[in-house]
């Protein structure tokens, strides 16, 4: 029997306190005064007052709650009335009745209707936070082991919801589309939901987004994080490109601009090819190679409104079969206070289309030779979709895994080139955490991020960090134009294949997409969407393991946290920081 003692610190507590009441809640106010004990006063006597009436906002609901007695017999009939089961004390917590969350209404289960009592006082004092302690002492340690289903939020998931889905059927992991919904994680995607969800994060739950990591991932802020940290610490930092941050308020560009300090392209930075990146652009958009100083005039409104960065293009990158190629990789920032990153150990190889050639006046305006976004890709005739991760010859787009496997038997250093893959990643990493320093403390607990961060190596395998993506992409569909001079059938899987479980899982979350034909900007023909099984083997792995140690560590017990290595074991992630 669980006994609890007086705590001074609530006694210090008001017991007349209650928070304000609603407006969609007044109707159900003389409801509510009427509640007492239950049925199960047996069971509700261990806890002291808990359950008698209304209680305090407990860490067990973000509403005031009611704490009742679980009915085991019933409790397979209840798992989607809204409750949330305490294992080891025996006890549910209820929303009050008529309590709306977004567009459910939840309320207690018949099995644990509490029935009114005269003779249990609204004053008495409530215990939810002692009863919240003991689980957290001596239920948390057995949460991992009961097999408790992590419940994920995605309402505001946007494009990562199909992803989810996937890695959350083979999981067994519980997904609520309800915008209000309690949840162990939330998984987001627009600022304001960020910000909103950051004021209310209870402390047993987590967030997958860090508020203030998109301006710093934002080429100009992070540009000046890397120009900083190379005046700190040049030997460790030199794997970023030169770089010139214009900011809007830039007017004059042109070459008789000289100094480098003071964010200005000085003239002759031009004998090398540059590379121009708006501000706050993505997927490729707006990128353009520079040779002469009057190819930056060209820039003036780009820059005025949004602001740039003029980079130093590499222009002797290691080619695969005469194509230019980078590298994305997934980093989880798990924790900032301690610092605990892991590394994604898949990645993926973006190809260009079209055969690399030097940089000059006559193919500048190609970027199917010089960029890799897959965004610029699809549009191109000769881009070649595969739909087998295990080969790194074929396909613009191949695992990181399987092109390793073949830079091998070429002959190149792979694991050279791993090494620098850690190296660079555990550096930005602790540099970009570095900012973070002011933040809140439940921000610096609560919250994890996957970021995406593009390499390139250059022809003597030395690599270069491009730049860091805040919300990388978690599409996992390719773009197969229906009509046009380049029109092509969706690849079919066979069903042998190691890739069609997961195939028909991807296409069954797409649901009509994967069915009808689409005519939405991802195409300028019509097109159809259909699984990328390159795709859903990096992703996923990264998706799988993120969900996987934040569950871990949501449930461990031990402090100080647990290390990345001890969370990381059996997932698709390896320790990278802490």
């Amino acid at each position: 029997m669980v006994q609890l003692t007086t705590s001074p610190l609530l006694d210090m507590v008001s017991p007349r306190w209650s928070p304000p009441v609603k407006k969609f809640e007044a109707r159900h106010a003389s409801e509510r005064e009427k509640t007492g004990l239950g049925q199960n006063a047996a069971k509700l006597s261990e806890i002291g007052t808990t359950g008698k009436g209304r209680c305090l906002p407990c860490l067990d609901h973000k509403r005031p709650s009611l704490h009742g007695a679980w009915d085991s017999n019933t409790a397979g009939n209840n798992q989607n009335a809204g409750s949330r089961s305490l294992p080891s004390l025996g006890l549910s917590v209820f929303s009050r009745p008529g309590a709306v969350d977004g567009k459910t209404k939840r309320t207690r289960p018949d099995s644990a209707k509490l029935s009114a009592s005269p003779k249990s006082p609204l004053t008495a004092k409530p215990t939810c936070t002692k009863v919240r302690s003991l689980m957290v002492a001596h239920t948390s340690r057995d949460l991992g082991e009961c097999g408790k289903s992590l419940v994920v939020n995605v309402s505001d998931a946007g494009r990562n919801r199909t992803v989810i889905s996937v890695v959350a059927r083979d999981e067994g992991w519980q997904l609520d589309s309800t915008i209000d919904a309690e949840a162990d994680v939330y998984v987001v995607s627009t600022e304001k939901e960020v910000h909103r969800r950051a004021r209310c994060l209870q402390p047993s739950q987590r967030m997958s987004q860090i508020p203030g990591m998109r301006n710093l991932c934002n080429k100009i802020g992070f540009a000046k994080l890397m120009r900083r940290m190379q005046r700190l610490d040049p030997e460790r930092f030199t794997f970023w490109p030169r770089s010139y941050i214009l900011p809007p308020e830039t007017v004059a560009l042109s070459q008789h601009m000289l100094d480098e300090d003071s964010d200005i392209v000085p003239s002759d930075a031009f004998h090398e090819p540059l590379i121009f990146k708006p501000a706050n652009a993505s997927c490729g958009h707006g990128i353009s190679l520079l040779m002469k100083p009057w190819d930056l005039d060209k820039k003036r409104d780009a820059i005025k409104s949004n602001g740039a960065i003029v980079q130093e293009y590499i222009s002797s990158p290691l080619l695969l079969q005469g194509l230019k190629w980078d590298l994305r990789v997934y980093v989880l920032v798990l924790s900032l206070q301690p610092l605990r990153a892991l590394l994604c150990k898949e990645g993926l190889a973006r190809l260009c289309c079209e055969p690399y050639m030097a940089p000059s006046m006559m193919n500048k305006a190609n970027i199917s030779c010089h960029l890799t976004n897959y965004s610029i890709s699809k549009c191109c005739g000769s881009y070649s979709h595969t739909n087998d991760p295990a080969d790194g010859s074929r396909g613009n787009k191949r695992t990181w895994s399987s092109t390793l496997a073949f830079l091998e038997t070429l002959g190149h250093d792979v694991n050279l080139l791993r090494d620098q893959v850690r190296e660079i990643a555990a550096a930005t990493t602790e540099a970009m955490a570095s900012e973070f320093s002011r933040a809140e403390v439940h921000v610096k607990r609560n919250c994890f991020h996957i970021l995406g961060l593009d390499i390139i190596f250059n022809e003597e395998g030395r690599g270069w960090l491009l730049e860091v993506n805040c919300h990388p992409s978690f599409c996992i569909d390719s773009v197969f134009p229906a009509e046009g001079p380049f029109a092509e059938a969706p690849l079919e899987v066979s069903p042998d294949s190691p890739e069609a479980p997961v195939m028909m899982a991807a296409r069954a979350a797409m649901g009509a997409k994967a069915k009808k034909l689409c005519r939405c900007l991802a195409h300028h023909w019509p097109h159809r969407h259909a699984p990328c099984a390159v795709d859903l083997a990096a992703k996923t792995a990264c998706m799988s393991g993120t969900l996987e140690v934040v569950q871990r560590d949501l449930y461990a017990a031990t402090c100080p946290p647990p290390c990345c290595a001890e969370l990381a074991a059996g997932t698709g992630l390896e320790a990278l920081i802490g």
